[in-house]
């Protein structure tokens, strides 16, 4: 594969997780109309489908051109569903919703940063565990650093010592974040590029008779 597949094939599972809530929400923000169509369809299979694509597309762009921000695609993702939900109970909720767009993303964005406080919960200071010699570079490429907040941090510390209390492979809170980054899919990915390419000798031909 490409470099460019290969980038895209590590976010398989946060851009389908951020393209699955996303058609979700769109649902939810407008199940209250459903006696309304477009083109046949109603119109909250028709958002539905609206937001899974221009949502999906705008998370692949940002997960491949700005990566550093790619940890945020599925805080907002559960904050937007999160709304959604509230949205499809409350008229309220859902008439604030649909009525400002400003306040929709506000929220969103609110909610996915209330959401990393809790979910993720950055230990302070800086990591006590150091990766083994010449990895430091590679960890700090693929966002992995000790002065990190959220998953780069945890990853961080599991990478460099699997058996780091409270952030190890086994912790769920690592293991999420190890599952939906592909970790160690990305850790082999940048070893393997940095792999000298093999030296290519001539073979002498035998002349023919």
């Amino acid at each position: 594969m490409t470099a460019f597949h290969t980038r895209l094939y590590r976010e398989r599972r946060r851009l389908f997780l951020v393209t699955l809530t996303a058609g979700l929400s769109g649902f939810l923000f407008y199940w209250r109309l459903g006696e309304f169509e477009v083109n046949g369809i109603p119109l909250p299979l028709f958002t539905a489908g609206l937001y899974a694509v221009f949502v999906g597309l705008a998370a692949a762009l940002i997960c491949l051109l700005l990566p550093r921000f790619r940890f945020s695609m599925e805080l907002f993702a559960l904050s937007r569903l999160t709304f959604a939900s509230l949205s499809a109970v409350s008229p309220t909720v859902c008439g604030m919703a649909l009525g400002s767009p400003f306040v929709n993303a506000g929220v969103v964005v609110l909610g996915g940063a209330a959401i990393g406080a809790v979910l993720w919960r950055p230990r302070p200071g800086p990591s006590p565990y150091s990766p083994a010699r010449g990895a430091t570079h590679t960890f700090a490429k693929l966002g992995y650093r000790p002065d990190a907040r959220g998953p780069g941090r945890l990853l961080h510390d599991m990478l460099a010592d699997p058996a780091a209390p409270g952030t190890g492979a086994r912790h769920w809170r690592t293991r999420l974040a190890a599952w939906l980054d592909d970790a160690h899919g990305r850790l082999e990915d940048a070893m393997t590029a940095q792999m000298p390419a093999p030296a290519l000798r001539r073979i002498p031909v035998p002349a023919q008779a």
